[in-house]
């Protein structure tokens, strides 16, 4: 008797959300195809249709908007270097320093969406400058999970 009452709650908490959930299917295909377009933020390319503070360059225009972004100065091989070096050396000749920090991470480390002079991986090096010749590598990549600060050379 209570097998056939616990079977019957089984079957009943299934079909409520077979239900619910083929109806949030339902309404979801709805609004793609006559919804309207999300347009505000493309993840994607660190684009901005918006500038309120005057920090992004304007890259293009769209549909009557202005796009808003940065150009980044990357390696080959995809890191970050500061705006007013060469892409085609990894470490710039000015960032030859006694001790070289690598900064691996993922976008955060890279700076995506943030001026070269701005990256947190630049103040500390410019801090850390002030007693010692050190230089900063920014190893980040769009798309890495992981942060590991390594020590390439000694002093």
């Amino acid at each position: 008797m209570k097998r056939l009452k616990l079977k019957g709650l089984i079957f009943k908490i299934i079909i409520v959300l077979l239900s619910v959930s083929s109806t949030l299917l339902l309404f979801e295909t709805i609004l793609r195809i006559f919804g309207p377009k999300y347009y505000r933020f493309n993840n994607a390319s660190a684009e901005y249709y918006t500038n309120p503070r005057d920090y992004h360059i304007p890259l293009r225009e769209e549909a009557g908007h202005i796009i808003y972004g940065l150009d980044y100065n990357e390696s080959p091989e995809g890191y970050r270097l500061p705006d007013s070096s060469t892409p085609n050396r990894l470490i710039p000749p000015e960032m030859e320093k006694d001790v070289m920090i690598l900064g691996l991470g993922d976008s955060f480390t890279y700076g995506r969406g943030v001026r070269y002079e701005d990256l947190y991986l630049t103040k500390l090096e410019k801090l850390l400058n002030l007693s010692k010749k050190i230089g900063i590598k920014n190893c980040g990549k769009v798309g890495m999970v992981l942060f590991l600060m390594i020590l390439a050379s000694q002093l």
